[in-house]
């Protein structure tokens, strides 16, 4: 079955960085990850090269960083005052932790300095500013 617009996919990738470190390995997690070609849940650089393709075929992309997860913005890095963290979050320098935002949606955010009173957190995806390659495996087309 070839995949077309509104196909359900299943596929196993490696993804990488420009340098060759891997990011991200549905092969070694051991689960393949599914999806709707145009539903919108994955980046669009990564799904719309598999349409035309059939199960068994492997695709080979790169995603320059504005295609991917977009380029670091910087009115995304932000002070926090220490006493708007909870104590029991671990804070260290390069670790990132998860909270939500006043509005009750998700983030992750990065801890890029600790002061005296307060964080410097960035909260751009990890991956902002990082071109990205992705190697597809196309395992079920439906």
């Amino acid at each position: 079955m070839i995949v077309k617009e509104n196909s359900n996919v299943t596929v196993h990738y490696v993804g990488t960085l420009e340098n060759g470190d891997e990011f991200d390995n549905s092969y070694k997690k051991g689960t393949p990850l599914s999806f709707t070609i145009g539903a919108g849940k994955v980046l669009k650089g990564f799904e719309s090269p598999l349409v035309g393709k059939e199960i068994g075929d492997r695709v080979e992309i790169s995603l320059s960083a504005k295609d991917a997860y977009g380029e670091i913005n910087e009115n995304a890095i932000s002070e926090v005052e220490m006493d708007k963290i909870p104590d029991n979050v671990k804070m260290e320098v390069g670790g990132f932790i998860r909270g939500k935002t006043q509005s009750g949606h998700d983030l992750i955010a990065k801890v890029l300095e600790i002061k005296e009173n307060s964080y410097i957190l960035d909260l751009n995806h990890p991956l902002a500013g990082k071109d990205l390659k992705f190697n597809i495996e196309i395992l079920e087309v439906n």
